[in-house]
């Protein structure tokens, strides 16, 4: 018996049967020609005039699990008024199998909260609705790459992501309009009205703001007052 690569197979040289002797591996090998030889037992050996070619086809079998490229994924300053349909990034599987045991499929299995999808045969991660940073901060998406074998082997990785404020929130007085009375000898200094706003924005830097006057009627009582930009 030649041609086994790597004793793969073996021959009972009595019956002709020819079994497996090693480890098939088909990423390794997928084929085997063979060269089977037959002899007599008579005092001379003789063998036949040609031998027989066998062609062995190793066929695939779903024995790979997808394995994810580029590990690992994260996105940290998605700002938070993207459209919906936005790309984030793509995720990628290779599998060594062949055919449908080869093909990926993604799945987002947890973490999404309807915010965000992947396209099946491409990976591409996508926003869905409107992401708001002042209702959710961050998300922690668990992602699976699934192939098309059966049973199907499926592998698991996490994304990260964190999303940016944005100035979207403007400052809001607390009362439409204030007004008080003072007497004409009120002294300098002295405080007339405090006024009081607040902005929803998630962070420090956007929901900071400062006072000013924008007008004083009449213009000659501009000079009269002051106000606490803080």
């Amino acid at each position: 018996l030649s041609g086994n690569t790597g004793d793969a197979f073996g021959i009972n040289d009595t019956t002709g049967e020819i079994y497996v002797d090693g480890v098939l591996d088909r990423e390794v090998l997928d084929s085997y020609i063979l060269v089977v030889s037959v002899r007599d037992n008579g005092g001379t050996s003789l063998r036949a005039l040609k031998p027989v070619t066998i062609n062995i086809t190793i066929l695939d079998t779903n024995d790979h699990t997808p394995q994810f490229v580029g590990l690992p994924y994260s996105k940290s300053d998605l700002l938070e008024d993207v459209q919906g349909g936005t790309f984030v990034l793509k995720a990628e599987a290779t599998d060594q199998d062949l055919g449908s045991n080869q093909r990926v499929t993604f799945f987002i299995v947890s973490g999404a909260n309807g915010q965000f999808n992947i396209e099946a045969d491409t990976g591409n991660l996508i926003t869905v609705g409107t992401l708001d940073y002042e209702t959710q901060t961050s998300y922690l998406l668990n992602i699976s790459a699934r192939d098309h074998g059966s049973p199907y082997r499926e592998n698991f990785t996490t994304i990260p992501i964190t999303i940016k404020d944005v100035n979207d929130f403007t400052p809001t007085f607390d009362m439409p309009s204030y007004s008080d009375t003072h007497p004409e000898n009120i002294p300098p200094g002295k405080v007339v009205l405090q006024v009081n706003a607040t902005d929803d924005d998630g962070t420090a830097a956007n929901s900071a703001f400062l006072y000013s006057m924008k007008s004083v009627t009449p213009v000659s009582g501009t000079s009269l007052f002051f106000m606490n930009p803080n």
